[in-house]
């Protein structure tokens, strides 16, 4: 239970306050031409925040591919 509140602390913090406003316009196909770029960058920060959780590198690496 511990775990999966620390997880959803996590993503509130990394799709709120960890991600600022071109990082929220850019990820999206329509905000931009490298909105790639900008998703990859925001999965990434998401998978760090599930690893410092987990301490599980597979699980980080699910989340960002999941993401």
């Amino acid at each position: 239970m511990r775990t999966l509140f620390l997880l959803l602390c996590v993503h509130a913090l990394t799709d709120f306050q960890l991600q600022n406003g071109a990082m929220w316009k850019c990820k999206m196909r329509s905000g931009s031409r490298r909105w790639y770029h900008w998703l990859t960058a925001h999965a990434l920060i998401c998978g760090g925040g599930v690893y410092l959780v987990t301490q599980s590198l597979t699980v980080a690496v699910c989340e960002v591919v999941c993401h």
